[in-house]
């Protein structure tokens, strides 16, 4: 096959919805049922159940679910919430949602995530809590994190919108802070087109997110409005393609594994490619296939020429982001250069279920062919 082929064109990501998502989507909408309802609550169910969590609340969309969990714990006015330095900006701007100061902290080299260490330095009297990711799927230091909660007695919020399905140490993740959250959102590994959800086993955190997501209202008494809330419910519709996206999840955790395993076993070779490191314990969802390379504008460009789609995430540290810096406090400096250099190097590829291996064979070609010329 030659390395070009100009008929090839290989996107970054491609759900899998067929026949059943649209059968069980006409199915709620014969039952006229069409909002916040019986298959939500039923989504809800089997949520909790497939996490292994107390509670699981589904909302509108992942950022909506941050907002909320932030919310719920009381994060206000001039509270510290140290977040990663290299992460989506909806980490970042649920902080700003509460009026409150993202701190970031840097990342580790191998494995993209937030840094136990560079968080300990972090830490002060306003620190609210510590929120994080699991950079493409990969399990942050789940450990480390819990014994620098514990020590501090500063809760964890566990942004889990890029790792849903991932494991540490036998568990599901989304089950490891005081609240943990999701995404639905197309391009995630299951998708109700948009949606989010949040897990936790406090009972009060839990009964405060389900009345936020309907404004405020009490469960137990209609028109009676208990907070300050907003509408953030997820449809039936859209819970209804999530029941069965749900049902084939396992089978999309595998084939993403399968692909990961096959980009690195090709990589592994290239002295020019940097590849991810999985700690101990943890089992990878595969959001993101990252590799670091140099010259990753260039190399971007020429796989675009190809035909193939990548994503840069992100290009930048989160505090350098042009929206920031009308929050950044005045001559506010971050030490991240962790961060700094992952964001100038990192290249996400391909990684969707119905990828043919001809087109695995067809990105890998060309990432080769590209990186080991520069």
């Amino acid at each position: 096959m030659p390395v070009i082929d100009k008929k090839m064109q290989v996107p970054w990501a491609n759900p899998w919805l067929d026949e059943s998502e649209g059968q069980e989507l006409m199915a709620a909408y014969d039952s006229t049922w069409l909002s916040m309802g019986p298959r939500t609550k039923t989504f809800e169910g089997r949520m909790r159940a497939y996490i292994g969590v107390k509670h699981a609340i589904a909302v509108s969309n992942g950022t909506d679910a941050i907002d909320l969990a932030l919310k719920a714990i009381g994060v206000g006015l001039g509270d510290e919430v140290i977040v990663p330095a290299m992460t989506f900006i909806a980490t970042v701007s649920a902080v700003l949602y509460q009026h409150a100061v993202p701190v970031f902290a840097d990342i580790e080299l191998d494995t993209y995530n937030i840094d136990p260490m560079a968080i300990e330095k972090l830490i002060t009297k306003k620190t609210k809590c510590i929120l994080y990711i699991d950079y493409g799927g990969n399990p942050a230091d789940h450990d480390g994190l819990k014994r620098l909660s514990q020590q501090s007695g500063i809760p964890l919020v566990h942004d889990a919108a890029q790792s849903l399905g991932a494991e540490y140490k036998g568990e599901k993740l989304c089950k490891q802070g005081l609240v943990g959250t999701t995404s639905f959102h197309t391009a995630k590994l299951m998708t109700t087109i948009e949606g989010g959800m949040v897990f936790t086993e406090n009972d009060e955190i839990a009964r405060s997110v389900r009345m936020m997501r309907n404004q405020g209202e009490d469960p137990d008494r209609k028109y009676i409005h208990q907070v300050l809330g907003t509408n953030s419910r997820l449809t039936d519709l859209q819970a209804a393609i999530g029941l069965k996206q749900l049902d084939k999840f396992e089978i999309i955790l595998k084939r993403r594994s399968e692909i990961a395993q096959y980009y690195y076993s090709r990589f592994k070779i290239s002295p020019k490619i940097k590849l991810p490191i999985i700690r101990t314990g943890a089992k990878n969802a595969w959001f993101f296939a990252p590799i670091l390379v140099e010259n990753r504008d260039k190399a971007a460009k020429a796989l675009g020429e190809a035909g193939i789609a990548t994503r840069v995430a992100y290009p930048m540290p989160a505090y350098e982001q042009p929206f920031f810096e009308r929050y950044r406090e005045k001559n506010q400096k971050y030490d991240c250069p962790n961060a700094k250099w992952m964001t100038e190097r990192v290249l996400n590829l391909p990684m969707f279920h119905a990828i043919s291996s001809q087109e695995l064979e067809y990105v890998a070609e060309n990432v080769l062919r590209i990186v080991d010329a520069a």
